[in-house]
């Protein structure tokens, strides 16, 4: 501190950040996505329910979910190759990328997915296909346990406990695998589509 200015020189430190990674695909210059790549994973999807159209439960309440190994579709290599292309740019120093899950949710309206998160992994992500308006919001929890019990915490740091996202068609979003989150109900008539995975990285 200089007693001349009577200036204190602050250092912030931002501990334990958690980040969540969104890309668009469709506009964006250095993963530019095929104008069909969307249609064809549709069609994929829509394909799946007639063959399969029994619900898998988990955190869907009145959704539909495909099995969980559709990383061995050649119908999702493409999809594969843009996830590899983002994870890459995100981490430079990757050496390998590893599904450990992949599955296609479809939810109407009223449908929801209940708070949940992926701990045995690494990373988890979802991209957006179909997202009507009002489609449903994807919600992600403080992952820190103690914190919103501390007014400093709520009042200066960060205001709620919930960080909100819509997504629209063609956004690619991944996050720590271990961050809880949910989707709100859906308030349209049309589905919502997508397509969720589970990673492991090597580096």
């Amino acid at each position: 501190m200089s007693r001349n200015s009577g200036r204190i020189e602050i250092h912030r430190s931002d501990l334990w950040s958690t980040p969540l990674w969104r890309v668009n695909l469709s506009d964006n210059d250095i993963h530019p996505t095929k104008t069909s790549l969307n249609e064809d994973l549709l069609q994929f999807v829509i394909g799946e329910v007639e063959k399969n159209p029994q619900v898998i439960e988990k955190s869907n309440r009145g959704g539909w979910q495909s099995r969980v190994d559709l990383y061995n579709e050649p119908a999702l290599e493409d999809l594969k190759k843009q996830i590899y292309n983002v994870c890459k740019s995100i981490f430079p120093s990757m050496q390998g990328m590893y599904f450990q899950q992949m599955w296609a949710a479809v939810n109407k309206k009223g449908h929801y997915n209940t708070l949940h998160q992926h701990g045995q992994y690494m990373l988890s992500g979802g991209y957006y296909l179909q997202v009507p308006e009002n489609s449903g919001e994807i919600s992600f929890r403080d992952p820190r346990p103690s914190a919103m019990a501390n007014w400093i915490t709520t009042n200066i740091i960060r205001q709620g406990e919930w960080e909100k996202y819509m997504p629209k068609a063609s956004d690619m979003m991944i996050w720590p695998a271990f961050l809880d989150h949910f989707v709100l109900p859906s308030q349209s008539d049309q589905d919502r589509i997508m397509i969720s995975f589970d990673l492991n990285l090597r580096f």
